[in-house]
């Protein structure tokens, strides 16, 4: 086009790299584990689901099939599933008293170690069921007796006042 090479337009490419965010080993483990989580959930999701529908389309082809009048008035009859299972109380589900802390937002909102979240889940574990054996809360919250023990008795070392320093 007579257009002299040093004035010709120049077309570069090139890869942009990914931000920081992916750089971290930890942190893509961390969402590569968040994405499988939530696969996970989509999938059970989806399979109960395709369970339900599946149980609904049998029912009815059940139900399409019947010729007698009597028959057809039995099926009416029966129990519906939530008078077979009506939902279920704190109460009858062995929880004396519940009531969120006054800082359960904040918490939601803070991030919190694993650590964090184990203790948080055996202390509230032992005020559920105050009764309850050190061994009956620790294989509730998937712990050792010992750490349920050392909460119960406020002896955990990360609860400790360091004040005769």
């Amino acid at each position: 086009m007579g257009i002299p090479v040093r004035f010709a337009p120049d077309v570069t490419v090139h890869w942009h790299s990914r931000s920081s965010e992916f750089s971290d080993r930890e942190r893509r483990n961390e969402l590569k584990a968040l994405a499988e989580a939530r696969i996970a959930a989509l999938v059970d999701t989806a399979k109960v689901e395709v369970q339900r529908q599946s149980s609904d389309l049998a029912e009815k082809l059940i139900i399409d099939g019947l010729d007698s009048e009597a028959a057809r008035r039995f099926v009416e009859a029966l129990p519906t599933i939530e008078q077979l299972m009506p939902p279920l109380s704190l109460d009858e589900l062995g929880v004396k008293r519940w009531q969120p802390d006054e800082d359960a937002a904040a918490r939601l909102a803070t991030p919190s170690t694993p650590a964090d979240r184990k203790r948080r889940r055996i202390l509230q574990a032992i005020e559920c069921t105050p009764g309850a054996s050190n061994r009956a809360i620790a294989q509730i919250a998937g712990c050792d007796p010992k750490t349920v023990a050392k909460l119960r008795d406020g002896t955990d070392k990360d609860e400790e006042d360091d004040t005769d320093l």
